[in-house]
């Protein structure tokens, strides 16, 4: 076998630095570390770009659904015109599949085919087929009343397209990527091949093939517990990955973050240097708004959390301050980070711009936090050459949802600006600065614009409520919170005897956003009273928005006239209906019918 060439596998050691003494980092500077790998495998590059492209065909449909259900959350009129055009566009990316699936590629020799994987691509194109014949029967909705069942069959064909996405042949082995501390493997991360390996064609292409990415290694120690799901992470590690053919090589380097100069470039062009040196840098501020968030019912006595985000950006650490026992969590919070120095073209950076991680946790009453969740978002970036001035700019808050390795844990209603500075006057004092005179609100411009509303609660009874510890509940008390705003129930005497609330009505004023897409969520929870005024707590449910409660208010001219209307419809309700006689002789043998008139109704 022929014997590979050398390669570099391996970084130089370095020393770690802290900004704010809670995480350490690796001060890289401009000098940028660079590690590659050659190796000879089977070509089955087939398999992943198959796989890819079922997994983009489901990713855009499990989007585009995510959007149909918010505009249907808050009735849209609009909702079912964003579903027929997904629909739409999901035909054409299941023809083009079809189109990629006849290409001789898979059948000529070479290819790497087997007979295994011309079965695997026929049972694929039969589902597709069906799918699309389906699609044919359904058509498109005319209106939003059908919207619920077009939902149904679209759900339908996204788990059906799932269950084809993961191939049971290998391909190429996993990317591993070890970190060392000394002699020790510390921590590792995993990559499958099929993320990251290019193609010419796009939808081939892996997700986060040629892209700065974020991954999240795990501590070794940590698989030796079976079946244990371990959320927390040993680092984070921001790198540019890409995988492909050797013949491909010279789309790596243009993939490659420019603003690097390279000296005495002799090498071949598959042989790449120990470090890439930026000459080129500028200088960015981060500002995160966090409004608020949405999270369901924890693990503790109250079921409640005590929230925190953690903002990490290039080795930055902020957090917002921590609210307590709610799942509905208010905070307004603008998080000013310091300038930082960024490396590379001023035009890549607007482009492909540095992640930023969000990490929520629980703190509990011992002061230990919780890990909760983690979610990744995309900042928009504000050169010092154009207006901050929309619609271009002004960061739009949008909901980002944080997801665990055991379940979904919620989600944030926030925005994330990285501004160019370039003089001095322009810096924000960064938050840990300003800690003492009070926290940062959001900017008018940014933060929603709030409405007075006000909410009627009648808390008429419960029904069927189940023992908690083996104890009745006999004195049960409910309550509401939506919008920071608390509503308590009178404790009933007994819900045995009696299990109605004799004083059900309260009504308390509270201030929401004016979008719908801002408003907030409903939380209902149920306590017992027990001895020595101690409430045990009995349940809790959810309701993801408020919107299902909205009233539109009237005056009380038009409740009368509402009144009188109904009144005068159900005193005539044939006022303007007259009779014509249908003529009817009595000597013929035609059955007598049952109705001998004939009503027509002439409307003015």
């Amino acid at each position: 076998m022929r014997k590979p060439k050398d390669f570099q596998s391996q970084t130089v050691r370095r020393g770690t630095g802290s900004f704010d003494r809670k995480y350490n980092y690796l001060p890289l500077g401009s000098r940028k570390p660079c590690i590659y790998v050659r190796s000879w495998w089977p070509n089955f590059e087939r398999r992943m770009f198959n796989i890819n492209n079922l997994r983009f065909i489901v990713n855009f449909l499990e989007k585009k659904l995510e959007e149909v259900e918010t505009l249907a959350a808050v009735k849209n009129p609009k909702a079912y015109e964003t579903y027929n055009k997904a629909i739409r566009t999901f035909k054409s990316h299941c023809l083009h599949y079809l189109h990629t699936l006849d290409d001789d590629r898979y059948y000529e020799e070479g290819s790497g085919m087997i007979k295994l994987d011309r079965y695997r691509a026929n049972l694929c194109s039969k589902q597709i087929d069906d799918i699309l014949r389906r699609i044919k029967i359904d058509g498109e909705i005319p209106n939003n009343h059908y919207i619920g069942i077009a939902m149904m069959h679209a759900y339908q064909y996204l788990r059906e397209l799932r269950e084809f996405c993961d191939d049971p042949q290998d391909s190429l082995p996993r990317v591993f990527l070890w970190m060392l501390a000394g002699s020790k493997r510390v921590a590792y991360v995993e990559l499958p091949a099929e993320r990251i390996i290019y193609s010419e064609e796009s939808q081939e292409r892996g997700m986060e093939c040629g892209q700065c990415i974020n991954v999240f290694p795990k501590n070794p120690r940590n698989d030796t517990v079976p079946g244990e799901m371990i959320d927390l992470c040993a680092c984070k590690i921001e790198l540019f990955i890409w995988l492909g053919n050797a013949k491909f090589v010279a789309s790596c380097w243009s993939s490659i973050p420019p603003g690097y100069i390279i000296s005495d470039r002799g090498e071949p062009i598959d042989v790449f240097p120990k470090y890439f040196e930026y000459d080129r840098s500028s200088y960015f501020q981060l500002r995160a708004h966090i409004f608020q968030g949405q999270f369901e019912p924890g693990m503790d006595a109250s079921a409640l959390l005590d929230p925190y985000i953690h903002v990490t950006f290039l080795g930055y650490t902020l957090s917002t301050s921590v609210i307590r026992q709610s799942l509905d969590p208010l905070w307004d919070e603008s998080l000013i980070f310091p300038v930082i120095k960024i490396h590379g073209t001023k035009e890549y950076i607007k482009i492909m711009p540095p992640k930023i991680v969000l990490q929520v946790f629980d703190r509990d009453i011992c002061g230990m936090k919780e890990f909760c969740g983690r979610c990744i978002a995309v900042p928009l970036v504000k050169l010092s050459t154009e207006t901050y001035l929309p619609p271009d700019f002004l960061p739009k808050l949008e909901w980002y949802r944080f997801q665990s390795k055991k379940y979904y844990t919620g989600s944030i209603l926030a925005a994330f600006e990285l501004v160019e500075i370039v003089k001095t006057d322009m810096i924000d004092v960064p938050l840990d600065e300003a800690m003492e005179e009070g926290k940062r609100n959001i900017p008018p411009d940014i933060r929603p614009k709030m409405a007075s509303y006000r909410m009627e609660v009648i808390f008429w009874g419960v029904r069927d409520i189940k023992t908690v510890h083996f104890l009745p509940v006999y004195k049960p008390r409910i309550l509401i919170e939506c919008c920071g705003i608390v509503v308590k129930s009178q404790v009933m005497e007994n819900a045995k005897e009696f299990n109605n609330f004799k004083d059900p009505r309260i009504i308390v004023n509270l201030e929401m956003p004016e979008l719908k897409e801002y408003y907030p969520c409903v939380t209902i929870r149920a306590f017992d009273s027990r001895g020595f005024g101690c409430f045990k707590y009995v349940g809790i449910c959810n309701i993801p928005t408020v919107y299902v409660f909205l009233e539109q208010l009237i005056t009380e001219e038009e409740y009368n006239a509402q009144i009188y209307e109904m009144k005068s419809e159900r005193r005539f309700p044939w006022k303007a209906a007259t009779v014509k006689h249908v003529p009817w002789d009595r000597n013929s043998n035609r059955v007598k019918p049952l109705i001998v008139c004939q009503a027509t109704v002439w409307l003015p």
